[in-house]
């Protein structure tokens, strides 16, 4: 259907949401969720009537947004610019990914950018992939903010819209050219989710790492599981250690050598710049097996 449109209009249809000039084109999605845009000036009432049978109309409003929203989607989605091309760049020195998907088409975008605002305490812009999936982008003033995610909040989703999106909660990044690439680590993660975890619904990333090693597909992305703790061999042999140890500080301690508060401020250093809290099992589990991978001659 949407190549015989594609043949049908020729240059006067779009498949992209986000045209300088989106105003001009009346816009539809179909049974397999691509949204289409058709410009106007080429249909009649009665046009529009017909392809209203067998495509959705969708209101022009829905893909009314920002120069921001704009600027975001073009680095992350099209690669097109940098960070540095951002709105409000310099104003940013964190940002953390919110990675969502809903089972059905969802067009109540405006209410949902309203619930979010009373269970998000930051900044934050949402963009649209499709219509059942897209990332709200949260933004920090500062390099080390203090915020926990009431998970249960979004709870109140499935309330609301009578929808239970499932949810990557990606970890804390500071705004610098790696990002894109920590972006793209982050959808692979919540593709994997979707994929072996259909019971839950709202995913950390130590939830998903275990499926990655055991699909065998992530070693060459260590580097992006580590970060900027991929060089620090010190910090890295005392977290090895720990773990080892049972997550036990004082017997790691005495194994390394080391004073106990030495340990405990290495082990909080690795999940402040990770985003990964070993102090759990499934985090324990996720950067052991990254750690023994590392060190595999393969």
């Amino acid at each position: 259907m949407l190549e015989k449109l594609k043949r049908y209009y020729q240059g006067h249809i779009v498949t992209d949401t986000t045209p300088n000039n989106y105003g001009e084109y009346c816009w539809y999605t179909d049974e397999q969720d691509n949204t289409i845009g058709i410009e106007k000036k080429m249909l009649t009432k009665k046009d529009k009537e017909l392809l209203s049978v067998f495509l959705t109309p969708v209101s022009d409003e829905e893909f009314s947004i920002s120069s921001e929203q704009h600027a975001w989607k073009r680095f992350l989605f099209q690669a097109a610019e940098d960070v540095h091309s951002i709105p409000f760049h310099g104003q940013m020195k964190t940002v953390r990914f919110l990675h969502f998907a809903m089972k059905e088409s969802f067009f109540e975008k405006q209410a949902l950018e309203e619930a979010l605002q009373g269970l998000l305490s930051s900044s934050f812009i949402i963009l649209w992939q499709t219509n059942k999936s897209g990332v709200i982008i949260e933004t920090y003033p500062h390099m080390k903010p203090e915020t926990e995610l009431d998970f249960e909040a979004f709870d109140a989703l499935t309330t609301d819209f009578l929808i239970t999106p499932s949810i990557l909660i990606g970890r804390l990044h500071p705004v610098q050219p790696s990002l894109l690439q920590q972006f793209r680590w982050e959808q692979a993660c919540f593709q994997t989710a979707q994929s072996h975890l259909k019971k839950q619904h709202i995913y950390r990333l130590e939830d998903v790492l275990p499926y990655l090693f055991l699909e065998k597909q992530d070693v060459h992305l260590l580097p992006l599981l580590f970060g900027e703790t991929q060089d620090d061999q010190e910090l890295l042999t005392t977290v090895r250690t720990y773990l080892e140890c049972n997550l036990n500080v004082s017997f790691a301690a005495k194994k390394q050598y080391m004073h106990r508060n030495s340990v405990q401020y290495r082990v909080d250093k690795f999940i402040e710049r990770t985003g990964i809290d070993i102090k759990t099992f499934k985090g324990a589990v996720a950067v052991y097996m990254a750690l023994l991978m590392q060190d595999s001659p393969s």
